[in-house]
């Protein structure tokens, strides 16, 4: 296992006040590719009351930035074995998945990443140009006087909050640039803004990304996975001693799945188009029936809704000790070998979604790798 270095700061919703946390329990740092809003879980140990809802909160592995959030939560518990405070939420990009729209004007003639501009400037998801902060100052841990610097460095950073705790910026992928106008993009009351930008970038047979340090990253995840250069690995096998595991299993089921999903669109001028796909790994000839409006491709649609399933219908989970691999922590959209002999799964999967946690077991990472999608 690699030897890594885990960080907690807490600070004030103004920069000032800034703490290393040092006693905690257990915490949980969840990333889910499907899900863009990562979740995070911290119980402290008695004195930690200060902490108030709207904090911020930066968890760094191995001095990169791993997490950045906002504490949405806070739960006071008492027993006989003492006091604890558990503070939880999200990360920065809440504030665009949970808002609404505030402008309900259609969008006519718009290129699709035009619209998502517009969109994002309605919500407090602040954007910058440049990348924003991704590490921490290099010292060695190892010495009082080194981690006083570090303190030091944060605090100089994190005056006004605004480099790392509201600041990020968006990635369009080349061929999402080049996406045609929208003839019409309508926005409805009580429409929220992410939801209007997935159905935008899905539509289109794209995906959306929200990485560490603040990039949210919209276009071919799989040309971005295919382009990274880190790869996992998972040995499982009998009697060896290299085997890099804790805990493992693998579910198939095809109950979500169907085998032909047909996607009905219609045109401003009342023409109805259908496309269908079929799955012939789906032994049970269930239909699915969808209706789009008249922009989204109904193919793409189709493909996508068909990838979706299998992949929530195969999933191969491991617990894994400690948070990083080689030289980076573990990260979702990201190519995983696995050689487990005892599960019978000798290929290439993509790590769909990675938590880590720290508690009773020590520090692990529960992984859940799926086979990639083709769409």
């Amino acid at each position: 296992m690699a030897l890594q270095d885990v960080k907690i700061i807490i600070t004030d919703r103004n920069g000032v006040q800034v703490v290393e946390v040092l006693q905690y329990s257990d915490y949980s740092f969840d990333s889910q590719m499907d899900l863009v809003s990562d979740a995070f879980s911290l119980t402290l140990v008695d004195p930690y009351f200060w902490i108030e809802t709207g904090y911020y909160i930066y968890f760094y592995i191995n001095k990169k930035l791993a997490f950045r959030g906002t504490v949405q939560r806070k739960e006071i518990s008492v027993s006989k074995s003492g006091v604890s405070v558990t503070i939880s939420g999200k990360d920065t990009s809440s504030t665009l998945v949970e808002s609404f729209c505030s402008s309900f004007t259609d969008y006519s003639n718009w290129y699709p990443y035009t619209i998502i501009s517009n969109l994002i400037s309605q919500t407090a998801f602040k954007v910058q140009k440049k990348e924003t902060v991704d590490t921490v100052p290099e010292s060695d841990f190892d010495s009082g006087t080194d981690t006083a610097d570090f303190q030091g460095d944060l605090n100089e950073q994190l005056q006004d909050n605004d480099t790392l705790s509201n600041t990020n910026y968006v990635f369009y992928d080349e061929n999402f640039l080049d996406l045609p106008v929208r003839a019409n993009f309508k926005i409805n009351i009580e429409d929220k803004v992410y939801d209007k930008i997935q159905e935008l970038v899905t539509g289109a047979g794209y995906q959306v990304l929200f990485e560490e340090e603040g990039r949210l990253y919209i276009g071919d995840l799989r040309r971005k996975r295919n382009d990274d250069t880190v790869r996992y690995k998972i040995i499982n096998k009998r009697n060896n001693s290299t085997n890099n595991i804790i805990s493992g299993s693998v579910t198939d089921d095809i109950s979500g799945r169907y085998a032909m999903i047909s996607v009905f669109s219609q045109s401003k001028t009342g023409v109805n188009t259908k496309k269908t796909m079929v799955d012939s790994t789906v032994p049970s000839m269930k239909t699915m029936v969808v209706q789009v409006q008249s922009e989204p491709e109904p193919l793409k649609i189709a493909q996508q809704l068909m990838e979706d399933q299998k992949q929530e219908g195969y999933s191969v989970r491991y617990e894994v000790p400690g948070h990083v691999q080689g030289h980076d922590f573990w990260r979702v959209n990201r190519f995983c070998s696995v050689d487990d002999e005892i599960l019978d799964i000798r290929e290439d999967l993509v790590v769909y979604g990675r938590t880590f946690n720290f508690g009773r077991d020590g520090t692990t990472t529960s992984l859940t790798l799926g086979k990639k999608r083709i769409f």
